[in-house]
């Protein structure tokens, strides 16, 4: 079977940014963006168990392409100085995220 361009593309978008998710660490807290149990990744997106902690730890991705904890990025976005930019190292981009993080 040869590949078709359209299933290139998404293989390579998930070799290169999902992959490294896993050691991925916020920008503002420098603490790993998922944790290290998968049960609790899967507990900050269950309905039925809202521990407002665990979902304040929730990871965000942002426009600029980086992944921050939930009440990082509020933080971030809601405190001065306003607009601005990522603190991970070769980014440099503003940090903007379409949903109200509260």
């Amino acid at each position: 079977i040869v590949p078709q361009p359209s299933l290139f593309v998404l293989v390579t978008f998930l070799v290169e940014r999902i992959k490294g998710l896993v050691k991925q660490k916020c920008p503002c807290c420098g603490e790993p963006v998922l944790p290290s149990n998968p049960e609790e990744l899967n507990s900050m997106y269950d309905k039925q168990s809202c521990a407002k902690l665990k979902r304040k730890r929730r990871p965000m991705r942002t426009y600029c392409g980086c992944w921050y904890h939930k009440s990082c990025l509020n933080t971030f976005l809601t405190e001065p100085p306003f607009g601005a930019v990522c603190p991970t190292v070769n980014c440099g981009r503003r940090v903007f995220h379409p949903v109200c993080v509260s």
